[in-house]
């Protein structure tokens, strides 16, 4: 469990994962049926990078709502293009992808800025 994971106090059930904006970006927010592409960090919290799409020049792109690839659809709603948000991911609530990798309790930070929106509809 996160060191510091704030606990609700009806359930006494920890927070799974955590999000702030660090940046709101600019131009409308993504809506259901957009085309999102993000660049991507990962790390564990003592500092150790896991991934990094930018340095590796691979950004993840994908419509948002199509069925795959949950957490990064649940992540990117409500931002803007240039919009950069960090997701604390408690050890117990890490996706199966990044979790077979790492050592058990391991804390998760992932970094995500949405760099393009192509809109699939009129707003």
């Amino acid at each position: 469990m996160l060191p510091f994971a704030v606990t609700l106090l009806f359930g006494l059930t920890a927070i799974p994962e955590f999000a702030i904006d660090l940046h709101r970006g600019g131009g409308p927010a993504i809506h259901s049926g957009d085309r999102y592409t993000v660049m991507y960090r990962v790390a564990v919290l003592a500092g150790k990078e896991l991934a990094d799409s930018e340095l590796r020049g691979l950004p993840f792109s994908k419509e948002l709502g199509d069925g795959h690839d949950g957490y990064f659809d649940r992540w990117v709603r409500g931002m803007s293009v240039g919009g950069m948000r960090e997701i604390l991911l408690d050890a117990d609530h890490i996706p199966a992808v990044l979790k077979d990798s790492l050592p058990a309790k391991t804390d998760v930070m992932v970094t995500i800025r949405l760099v393009a929106l192509k809109t699939t509809h009129a707003r």
